[in-house]
């Protein structure tokens, strides 16, 4: 899902209202360290709302021989197959 920043306009101005009424209602509190932790909890929920888009390539690995069996190994060590080491994948930012 694409990066909402709607979403973290909205988490940031809630953030400073809360803190306004956090000051009002007991004078010692630190308005600058409330509106700070809310907003590091917006940008925080923005930040995991997105996807991550990954382009790989091993082109050096190598494959070992496999589990041993009677009848031979299970892989063949060597070179994996040329562009087999290539991949794209999306995932979530955790």
């Amino acid at each position: 899902m694409a990066l909402n920043k709607q979403q973290l306009a909205k988490g940031i101005k809630k953030a400073f209202d809360e803190g306004h009424k956090i000051v009002q209602k007991n004078d010692k509190a630190d308005m600058h360290w409330e509106i700070a932790k809310r907003m590091a909890d917006s940008i925080d929920k923005y930040i995991r709302g997105g996807d991550v888009k990954v382009d790989t390539d091993t082109p050096n690995i190598k494959i070992t021989p496999g589990i041993a069996t009677p009848l031979g190994s299970t892989i063949a060590p060597g070179n994996p197959v040329p562009m087999s080491t290539r991949g794209t994948g999306k995932g979530k930012v955790v």
